[in-house]
């Protein structure tokens, strides 16, 4: 009962002081420089809905 109640405790501490750690692998980065011209961003597509073809670099 006491090694029961030793592991409740280490849980709840755990629990509210822990971090969490969600592991997971995103094929997609969206992301833009100032350096590019012609990216216009959407809100449902990341990069442009990969429309590279309308980007540029600028000089």
């Amino acid at each position: 009962d006491k090694r029961k109640n030793l592991y409740r405790e280490i849980a709840i501490i755990v629990r509210d002081e822990g971090g969490v750690i969600v592991p997971m692998f995103n094929q997609a980065v969206d992301a833009i420089s100032d350096k590019v011209g012609g990216y216009v961003a959407w809100h449902d597509a990341l990069m442009n809905s990969l429309a590279f073809t309308k980007c540029w670099l600028k000089a």
